[in-house]
């Protein structure tokens, strides 16, 4: 996504409204980084979340049938 950045800013360096150009495209990727690591984080956070708590339920039926 970075390279894309790059690629993006010399492409755009040309012309007159290089800087506004580069300063929306610097926001908006900031932005989606920062959404889509915060996605990210979340999605693993609730996943290890759910298995932790599916194998403990596993472990506890485990225990009450076997013992």
């Amino acid at each position: 996504m970075f390279f894309f950045f790059v690629l993006f800013y010399f492409f755009f360096s040309c012309f007159s409204f290089s800087w506004f150009l580069f300063f929306f495209f610097f926001l908006y990727f900031v932005f989606v980084s920062f959404f889509f690591l915060c996605f990210f984080y979340m999605f693993l956070f609730f996943f290890f979340l759910f298995l932790y708590v599916f194998l403990y339920f596993i472990l506890i039926l485990f225990l009450l049938l076997f013992l």
